[in-house]
């Protein structure tokens, strides 16, 4: 620090020197014994920060909750699977009951059939540290219903959702087994006549489906005694519909001649949108004529029942598979020899 010069005047050499003074003692303050300052600043320190250690607070945190059963008996209602409670301690032991497994044990295996009361303010707290204490359990008690165990076969009814892609429908559907032995309360499990299983979604599917899915009880009490999962088969099929087309041309075997030329009408049966795809100038009726040494008139007919082997068949010029003949006007057509044309002279 630099002490100002005075001017003039015994007041102004007085204060030059207190100046002086002043700068030579703050030196010293800061020069003099820096390790015992250094070290006495390290206690101090050590010292607030045991205090802060020791400082007594609160934290809530959670316990996982388990429970011994009676053998023949099972629980009609819901119990918590965790309980919250609130320690208080010295803030450095509680700070560490974030990072600890908390747990409770419930011993009910000796209890009797009917209402069970369960006080968690009595039950103690594994994991918990030293030195902390419990001030507040929630909830600090519950009740339980307890009821005989029993086993009844009920059927299984499939969860299907969703729709098949545009031109397809849902067809049946199938499951194996179509019953599951269910075990839980007496209480409850009398009403049950039947139970579900997992969702089968066929959203936009243009196939069948099979899938091996688990059984869902209403109740997380009920459960199935045996764990293989049950098989869901849901056919998806094509949508049908007809469609008509007019004015087709017979086509007959060479060197004879159809009557009528033309037919009035046919109408095929398939799926959409195979049907939707066929061409009108592209079907035909088709004649095969009888082999036969008598070349004379013949009639022959078209059978719905017997399309395959019939004379008379339709061409659609589609995917044969899935598309039939539904109707064909007219269903008899004659057949002759045909004219030779004359030859010109």
């Amino acid at each position: 620090m630099k002490v100002p010069i005075p001017r003039s005047g015994s007041s102004a050499l007085r204060l030059r020197r207190v100046l002086e003074a002043l700068r030579v003692r703050l030196i010293r303050m800061t020069t003099d014994n820096v390790g015992l300052k250094v070290m006495s600043l390290g206690l101090a320190v050590s010292i607030w920060t045991l205090l802060q250690a020791e400082q007594v607070v609160e934290q809530r945190t959670r316990v996982r909750v388990s429970y011994d059963w009676p053998e023949d008996l099972v629980r009609v209602d819901e119990v918590p699977r965790w309980v919250s409670i609130t320690v208080s301690g010295p803030q450095g032991r509680v700070r560490t009951i974030e990072r600890r497994t908390l747990s409770m044990s419930v011993d009910l295996s000796e209890a009797e059939k009917g209402t069970a009361t369960i006080d968690y303010t009595e039950r103690s707290v594994t994991g918990l540290p030293d030195n902390l204490k419990i001030t507040q359990i929630t909830p600090p008690m519950t009740e339980v219903e307890l009821d005989a165990k029993i086993k009844r076969t009920v059927r299984v009814r499939p969860a299907v959702i969703g729709e098949p892609a545009e031109g397809w429908e849902r067809g049946s559907i199938t499951i194996d087994p179509e019953s599951v032995e269910i075990e839980g309360p007496e209480s409850v499990l009398r009403d049950i006549n039947e139970v579900s299983t997992d969702i089968v979604n066929i959203s936009g599917r243009t196939d069948s489906l099979v899938a091996d899915v688990a059984i869902k009880t209403p109740s997380s009490n009920l459960r199935p005694t045996n764990d293989t999962p049950v098989s869901v088969r849901v056919a998806v099929d094509a949508l049908v519909d007809n469609r008509t087309f007019t004015e087709v041309p017979v086509i007959v075997d060479s060197g004879w001649a159809a009557s009528p030329s033309t037919a009035k009408f046919v109408t095929v049966k398939g799926p959409i949108r195979a049907i939707n795809e066929l061409k009108a100038d592209r079907v035909r009726v088709i004649i095969s004529v009888p082999e036969s040494e008598n070349r004379s008139s013949k009639t022959v007919r078209w059978s719905r029942r017997n399309q395959d082997d019939s004379a008379v068949t339709v061409f659609h010029g589609g995917e044969s598979e899935g598309i039939r003949v539904d109707e064909l006007g007219p269903s008899s057509f004659t057949v002759q020899p045909a004219v030779a044309a004359p030859e010109s002279e």
